[in-house]
């Protein structure tokens, strides 16, 4: 723990710190929104990442590091100091407010104006007879979570044989899955088996995972990836569930949509500190929202607990919620 004069929150930071001073600070240089910047938490200093505003939270970017793209400023400092949220607020809160400083291991920054373009995300699909198909690797991935091809069909998901982020040629990691969102055309590929850019995304705020029903049910769940959701949707297919794209914020509009639908919101998030305080967050903005966790000894999400404990775990615990 970091020496400090009083102990501070994480909602404290972006009440009572300027966040593009804390960045700037981080980064080691006078950078603002939408400038293009090398990443402090990764090696190579070529310039590829940027800042950019959301729902008055100032947001890391890196197309080709999608994990991080959630991070805010205490996220930052709590990565690269190694340690928890709760002290990284505190640490930013008394050396900001006291108009000190402190040492961050960084790269050197390179930066230049950044296109406001999205990342051009383009890719070839398996094929059978010149149609989309999925391979017996697919079938192994998916078949344990009583997924089927046409679930994924259904779903707009294909097995991605390679594909291009901003012309360049990518072959990726099998199995290797685009997930289209119809009404915007964006994608997000998602390489399961990867170390490395394990998520490629052109997808912004507004495209969600949505599994509803015709006729709107009591209760919904809010959860965090295609997986839970489609878990969650074939254990419980009388409730609706959402997935979106970021646990951090989620889009005033779709909020509003959401207390005006239901009488039972669940926000069943990652049993993790970032995951606690996103869904915390969320649960506050919803009028009959519930934040809610698996006990960590079973897992730390759906996918997780599916796989360690059984379904069976799953219904119990979340039944008498519903």
């Amino acid at each position: 723990m970091y020496p400090t004069t009083h102990s501070y929150s994480y909602d404290d930071v972006f009440r009572l710190v300027d966040q593009l001073e804390v960045w700037k600070w981080i980064l080691n240089s006078h950078v603002s929104i939408g400038e293009k910047i090398t990443s402090p938490f990764r090696h190579d200093v070529k310039p590829g990442c940027f800042l950019r505003e959301h729902d008055g939270l100032i947001l890391f970017t890196d197309f080709g590091r999608p994990e991080y793209n959630k991070y805010t400023c205490v996220h930052a400092v709590s990565d690269i100091k190694n340690i928890v949220l709760s002290e990284a607020a505190t640490l930013i809160c008394n050396q900001f407010m006291n108009g000190q400083s402190f040492g961050v291991k960084k790269n050197k920054l390179q930066y230049s104006k950044m296109k406001k373009d999205k990342a051009d995300i383009t890719f070839v699909p398996f094929t059978y007879n010149g149609k989309p198909a999925f391979t017996d690797m697919d079938r192994d991935y998916w078949k344990p979570r009583e997924v089927t091809v046409q679930d994924l069909r259904d779903r707009y998901v294909y097995s991605v044989h390679h594909f291009h982020v901003n012309g360049k040629y990518i072959k990726p990691t099998y199995p290797c899955y685009a997930f289209v969102f119809p009404k915007t055309g964006n994608v997000k590929i998602y390489q399961p088996n990867s170390t490395t850019n394990k998520w490629m995304s052109s997808t912004n705020s507004d495209d969600v995972w949505e599994w509803t029903r015709e006729f709107t049910p009591r209760t919904a769940i809010i959860t965090k990836s295609f997986k839970d959701g489609m878990l969650l949707h074939k254990l419980f297919p009388e409730v609706d569930i959402y997935a979106f794209q970021s646990e951090v914020v989620i889009p005033k509009t779709h909020i509003e949509r959401i207390n005006n639908l239901y009488d039972n919101v669940i926000v069943l998030y990652d049993n993790d500190e970032t995951g606690i305080i996103n869904a915390l967050n969320i649960e506050e903005l919803l009028d009959t929202g519930k934040a809610v966790f698996y006990p960590i000894e079973w897992g730390k999400d759906t996918d997780e607990v599916y796989f360690n404990k059984g379904k069976h775990f799953i219904t119990n615990f979340l039944t008498n919620l519903i």
